[in-house]
């Protein structure tokens, strides 16, 4: 599959913490031969996901490792100049996909490569810095490099409630941050903000913690009673701030037990979604589909085999803040079987 995307998307869909960059550890690594070289450098290890990621970039949102349990499984550092930038710097932005190799460009960032689900390349534009960088590389880059190592990849939040997790979609702003921060201040643990990597086999869909953060808004971590001494701004250029949610992080894959469409303006408080509207949210929420490109026939047979595995419902999200809370209790008592759509 290759696609070239026009000026769809022109900033990434994650988060950082600037005020973080500092806290390295000392473990660093070879160089790789693939990726240029800088003297002002060094790779420090990661994990999220469940890889361990050897990197260039500072990611302190991820896991550091000292010592890798095994050698890294994905190489993260700055190109040297790459060939196919100049045919597209004109570009507002513009990308193209394939299990093999992914390009994107975003004018005045940077362009990026990720290939093989291995390694992300990034090409900086001068005096871009590297909090604006991490945006994209904890985001699309990381949603690109999970789908070409075989993951099913959701743009959704998923938290974990009883034995199983609960996976929430919808379009920007429909709250599915802010209800995976109102379940985490219930005691349950959210095990990805954003990119959900599921693995499926015939009889369950499992989910890959990513890492323990998740973005809020300050009134809305008020409201749920988060300290502000809990938050850190994001980039410059981001409202929301973000939250580290250690409490009850999962250490492996949990099954998905529940997906959930949260809408404004749905009809009832819940309703189950019939397989066919199932497969149509998975195909809206989904990559490579999410972001206008051709996902071809194994990733509808990905989405048709998701929607007969878990059931689905559309739920009214919350208006005010002081329905937040309460929206959290009710799916609560609706994933684990105490109340009826």
């Amino acid at each position: 599959m290759k696609t070239k995307g026009a000026s769809l998307l022109t900033r990434p869909y994650f988060y950082l913490r600037p005020n973080m960059i500092a806290s390295q550890p000392d473990s660093t690594c070879t160089p790789s031969p693939f990726f240029g070289s800088s003297p002002t450098r060094r790779e420090v290890l990661y994990s999220a996901y469940g890889l361990t990621i050897r990197s260039a970039l500072p990611l302190p949102e991820f896991d550091h490792l000292r010592t890798p349990e095994a050698p890294p499984e994905v190489r993260i550092g700055f190109g040297s100049g790459e060939d196919w930038i100049p045919e597209v710097r004109q570009q507002t932005s513009s990308w193209h996909v394939d299990t093999a190799d992914a390009r994107f460009w975003f004018s005045g960032v940077a362009g990026f490569r990720v290939r093989h689900g291995r390694e992300i390349v990034i090409s900086p534009e001068p005096g871009i810095d590297d909090e604006l960088l991490r945006m994209y590389v904890e985001g699309m880059m990381m949603a690109t490099l999970l789908f070409q190592r075989g993951c099913f990849v959701l743009h959704a939040s998923v938290v974990q409630i009883g034995e199983s997790c609960a996976a929430f979609l919808g379009h920007v702003g429909a709250g599915k941050s802010s209800t995976a921060a109102a379940l985490h201040a219930r005691g349950h643990g959210v095990v990805t903000d954003d990119n959900a990597a599921l693995s499926l086999t015939s009889t369950a869909a499992l989910v890959t913690p990513s890492f323990p953060y998740v973005k809020v808004f300050p009134a809305i971590a008020a409201s749920l009673g988060y300290s502000e001494q809990a938050l850190s701004r994001m980039h410059s250029s981001q409202p929301k701030f973000v939250s580290r949610v250690d409490a009850a992080f999962p250490a492996g894959t949990l099954p998905l037990g529940r997906i959930y469409v949260l809408a404004r303006d749905a009809e009832q408080p819940i309703a189950s979604l019939a397989p066919g509207e199932t497969i149509i949210e998975l195909i809206r929420n989904s990559v490579p589909t999410r972001w206008k490109l051709n996902g071809g026939g194994e990733h509808l047979k990905q989405c048709a085999a998701l929607a007969a595995l878990i059931p689905a419902f559309r739920i009214r999200t919350f208006n005010r803040l002081d329905e937040l809370p309460l929206l959290a209790e009710f799916i609560e008592r609706h994933h684990t079987g105490n109340v009826s759509a």
